[in-house]
């Protein structure tokens, strides 16, 4: 994951068992040590890409799209659908956000198609 932005976790699909757990990016550690500890956490909090935050188990992603194919023949092997079924997918999901600043409704939308 080096250079790169996201989380991986490896799942055992017969146990739920956790196989690997990988963040990035990272940060090494022996910053948080030694007389410019102080320094170096303000740093480190202020990073742009937040290197402090594990991905892997502190962010909520949306199901990829490795899962719409397993619930489209899950659904078809159990009659739910028909192989002509379709649906339209207009980039995302919408819904409002409050503003803490006005406490006015700002819509959002989250891109979950593709």
């Amino acid at each position: 994951m080096a250079g790169k932005i996201g989380s991986i976790v490896a799942i055992d699909p017969q146990t739920g068992g956790i196989l690997a757990m990988v963040s990035g990016p990272t940060f090494d550690p022996n910053l948080l040590s030694g007389s410019y500890r102080a320094k170096n956490l303000g740093i480190l909090f202020t990073d742009t890409v937040k290197p402090m935050l594990n991905r892997a188990i502190q962010s909520a992603y949306p199901p990829g799209s490795t899962f719409k194919p397993i619930t489209g023949l899950i659904a078809l092997d159990e009659g739910v659908i028909g192989p002509e079924f379709g649906f339209p997918c207009h980039g995302g999901m919408g819904f409002a956000a409050v503003s803490p600043v006005a406490r006015t409704a700002i819509p959002v939308t989250l891109p979950i198609c593709g």
